[in-house]
């Protein structure tokens, strides 16, 4: 029995793909004609859709050795693929955002009484300045309820100072 590519089915299966990928085919099918297992991906129109497949072949081999059938199978990749894609894509993002991340790490001196920091030069900075030198971080100013309180009581203690003075100036 003469063992071809056309015989053991090669020529119909080759058939159902675009002519860019027959070449290919071609050359599996020989390999497995030669008792090797092929694995490869190809696209064809499925519908009105192109898909992606991956196709293996495998020689089935009679008791003499030679390979007397072939066995392929062929399973629609094309989902899969998409989410390949996709992931790529996520992770070139996450690559991206990572390279604009500007953290500040390690031991940063800062005064314990006015809070300004010590930079690598040796200057002492508001904590603004540094921050908005070092990070990519913005700031915006409010006060606590703990200053406020600190802060009227003091504009109080002013005005009562100075209402003070003022009566005994009067006299």
């Amino acid at each position: 029995m003469k063992t071809s590519n056309d015989h053991l089915g090669g020529s119909q299966f080759k058939n159902i793909w675009p002519e860019e990928y027959r070449c290919l085919i071609d050359r599996n099918i020989q390999q497995v004609l030669k008792g090797d297992t092929c694995t490869f991906e190809a696209r064809r129109l499925n519908g009105n859709k192109i898909g992606d497949w991956k196709i293996i072949a495998s020689p089935v081999q009679g008791k003499n050795g030679k390979v007397k059938n072939i066995v392929i199978m062929a399973s629609d990749i094309t989902e899969q693929k998409q989410y390949e894609q996709e992931r790529e894509s996520i992770i070139q993002d996450l690559k991206t955002a990572h390279d604009q991340i500007k953290q500040l790490q390690g031991i940063i001196p800062i005064c314990s009484h006015c809070k300004k920091i010590r930079d690598n030069d040796g200057a002492w900075n508001q904590l603004e300045v540094y921050l908005d030198n070092n990070s990519d971080a913005q700031l915006t100013h409010s006060i606590c309820p703990e200053c406020i309180t600190i802060t009227n009581n003091n504009a109080l203690l002013q005005k009562t100072e100075k209402g003070f003075r003022n009566k005994l100036n009067y006299f």
